[in-house]
């Protein structure tokens, strides 16, 4: 499955993603939760296919913005100047389509031990998004596990993993990820529920699916995929 890569700052046309995050781990960690509470977490992935592993990709620019956005010499101020250094290249050669180096780079930021929580996450992450575009998506599965671990409050990472997991036709696994999002965010948005129902559906689980349509069509009455998914589910399709 193709994954499409992006880098804009602002929010990206049309998928909802909020781009216009800080620079450090506490606001990378607001706007990964705004993205998923507010109805915003329809991404580039959200039907099955090559489209639904573009939002795990287009997800990688919440985690790596902070190492991207920041001067190397800011960066060298900093505790953790070394590891982030190397992720700052690794970002740049993901951009430039060096997938293997980029793995590289990641992974040697990881070994240096000198971040912690949702940067640590942020460098698994990465490496999993670049396994997903590789189709090394088992592989991807054991780093967004790595993430979760650093950072296991946080909604953000149980979504990534959760839509590998309907790229791999897991969508009993996808479900339950997806139900951490709604249980770890403070207030879920339309597009949560929307997520669970379409790998609720996939699991041939019909009524916790139409239960959870209805609730995204309650938050937000004019959103038109849950209504046609939901539409589709009582026609028994």
């Amino acid at each position: 499955m193709a994954v499409i890569m992006e880098w804009p700052a602002g929010k990206a046309k049309g998928d909802g993603l909020d781009r216009g995050h800080g620079t450090n781990a506490a606001a990378i960690a607001g706007a990964a939760t705004n993205w998923q509470t507010r109805g915003g977490g329809v991404t580039r992935a959200a039907v099955m296919g090559g489209v639904v592993m573009r939002i795990v990709a287009a997800l990688l620019i919440l985690a790596l913005a902070p190492f991207a956005a920041t001067p190397n010499v800011a960066v060298a101020q900093k505790p953790g100047a070394e590891a982030r250094a190397l992720a700052s290249k690794a970002y740049k050669a993901s951009r430039a389509g060096r997938k293997e180096e980029a793995l590289t780079l990641f992974a040697k930021a990881i070994r240096l031990g000198q971040l912690k929580g949702t940067e640590l996450a942020g460098l698994h992450n990465g490496r999993a998004v670049i396994l997903t575009e590789l189709e090394r998506r088992p592989e991807a599965i054991v780093e967004m596990g790595r993430a979760i671990a650093a950072a296991p409050k946080h909604p953000f990472y149980y979504g990534n993993r959760a839509r590998i997991y309907r790229a791999m036709k897991l969508p009993a696994k996808a479900a339950a990820d997806f139900t951490r999002v709604i249980d770890l965010s403070a207030k879920p948005g339309a597009s949560a529920y929307y997520d669970r129902c379409r790998a609720y559906a996939e699991a041939k689980a019909r009524a916790k699916a139409i239960a959870d349509c209805q609730k995204a069509l309650e938050l937000s009455p004019k959103y038109g995929r849950a209504a046609r998914l939901l539409a589709k589910l009582k026609a028994g399709s």
